[in-house]
């Protein structure tokens, strides 16, 4: 197979940002990194290479396909625009909702303490708890395979649960079981 002159070039996508879905969408040449078409459709970091990904594990070359993947040994996912725009009206809806399904969570300010991040509610990265409580970080984790280990679900026990490789903290739960905590 031929590559056809764009299939290299890189594009400017700084200010992808800016500009509206219709224009991204008319944009027919060129390369583009996904994190900068993301920022353009609004969504999600990372939603471009999950669904690429989930595509890959049914066996689809998603580059060749839909003009999403990362291309010979590029470690970064890049967009073919030509490709991709004219696949966007079949894989939106699929992209969409997976870009709604992505497990949100909130970002503490620097001056919250542990307590103002219970009371708010809400589930963070348990990174993000670091400093704020009387634990570290690594202490809560090895609490979390303790309670694996012996048949117990963190997340009911203690609302720390994992996602993929990030540990999140369910704050309604969390806030009761770290006032026990406290207490002895």
């Amino acid at each position: 197979m031929e590559a056809k002159k764009d299939e290299y070039l890189l594009t400017n996508t700084k200010e992808f940002g800016s500009l509206s879905e219709e224009e991204l969408l008319a944009l027919k040449e060129g390369m583009a990194c996904a994190s900068d078409v993301e920022n353009g459709l609004r969504l999600n970091k990372g939603t471009l290479r999950r669904f690429a990904q989930a595509e890959s594990a049914k066996g689809v070359k998603t580059y060749d396909e839909y003009g999403i993947g990362r291309p010979g040994f590029s470690k970064r996912y890049l967009v073919r625009m030509s490709q991709f725009t004219e696949k966007w009206s079949q894989i939106k809806d699929r992209i969409k909702v997976l870009n709604m399904t992505q497990q949100r969570f909130k970002v503490p300010k620097a001056e919250e303490t542990i307590f103002d991040l219970i009371e708010a509610g809400g589930v963070f990265k348990l990174s993000s708890l670091e400093g704020r409580m009387l634990f570290k970080v690594r202490a809560l984790k090895h609490r979390y395979y303790e309670l694996q280990k012996r048949g117990e679900d963190p997340k009911k026990a203690m609302g720390i649960y994992k996602d993929g490789k990030l540990f999140l903290v369910d704050m309604s739960i969390f806030g009761p079981w770290y006032a026990s905590q406290e207490m002895q």
